[in-house]
């Protein structure tokens, strides 16, 4: 063979192994273009339905985690009220005691029955 005749050989081959000609004809365009759009349809109807199931699948998760942190957190707003009732009663308490304290600080009869109870042990101490 000639190198000539290789040459229209390859040529040959390759434009009929080419599926289509250098001008396809308007009904496989067509064709093509609808499946790009049936294939563009499909990917965006899939990741809306994911991103539409990420977003039902979070306020779920959410959902449950107030259901189960509610009851709880119930619980401990009844505990720290309890608690501030007891450090309120405490308090009053508190400054009860210390106006107790300061009125026995001026008491002048105090400081008397002291030096009393004192002069009792020593007459009792010379009786004997």
């Amino acid at each position: 063979m000639a190198l000539d005749q290789l040459t229209n050989y390859a040529r040959r081959a390759s434009n009929t192994s080419l599926p289509f000609s250098s001008h396809p004809p308007q009904e496989d365009t067509q064709a093509v273009l609808a499946d790009k759009i049936h294939k563009v349809q499909h990917g965006t109807e899939k990741t809306l339905l994911t991103s539409l199931n990420g977003s039902a699948m979070g306020l779920s998760r959410i959902n449950e985690h107030v259901h189960r942190r509610v009851p709880e957190l119930l619980q401990q707003a009844s505990q720290w009220k309890a608690f501030n009732e007891q450090v309120q009663q405490a308090n009053a308490d508190l400054k009860d005691a210390g106006a107790t304290l300061s009125t026995l600080e001026r008491a002048d009869a105090l400081a008397h029955t002291n030096d009393m109870a004192r002069r009792c042990q020593e007459l009792v101490s010379q009786l004997k």
